[in-house]
């Protein structure tokens, strides 16, 4: 469970909604979306097609609805191998039989990062790293930005002010 939190967090850049995944097929999720019901985060499974849809994040009535598909072959591998014991409609993450809110999954981050690497991480701090890890020319850097603030639902503006600093200080 741990490991799938810290890799979702680390691929798509989302804040502690991850915790609140709930399993759902691709035809009853796309019934939801077609009736204009969806007010949860789900993990969405079809035949070929996987994705996270949020529609309950801090941002969302700004961004709206954030459609992440998955299509690195060995994340979706390792999800389909974590989710084969969940039940449709069950929530992906639990502990002891419960499920994950976002205040629990912000203290087990906390708590896993503390006892495993000796630094205290939260799901921010996981994305600034992604951010500051992330190697290319300007424009790629530009991109890279781009794409991470609409997967995240949060301005690009926003990420350079709050989440990029300068190395060198001025």
């Amino acid at each position: 469970t741990d490991y799938m939190i810290f890799k979702l967090l680390k691929t798509f850049g989302m804040r502690n909604e991850v915790a609140t995944l709930v399993l759902i097929d691709l035809k009853s999720y796309n019934k939801l979306k077609k009736q204009n019901k969806l007010d949860k985060n789900y993990l969405v499974l079809g035949k070929t097609k996987m994705m996270i849809s949020r529609s309950d994040y801090k941002t969302f009535k700004t961004y709206g609805l954030k459609e992440n598909i998955i299509n690195d072959k060995v994340l979706k591998k390792e999800l389909l191998n974590y989710i084969s014991e969940i039940k449709i409609g069950d929530p992906v993450f639990t502990e002891n039989g419960k499920p994950y809110t976002n205040q629990s999954l912000s203290s087990r981050l906390t708590f896993i990062s503390e006892k495993y690497i000796g630094i205290a991480l939260s799901s921010s701090s996981i994305f600034k790293i992604v951010l500051s890890n992330f190697k290319g020319t300007m424009k790629q850097t530009k991109d890279f930005i781009i794409m991470k603030s609409l997967e995240r639902g949060t301005d690009s503006t926003t990420i350079l002010n709050n989440y990029i600093y300068d190395k060198v200080d001025k």
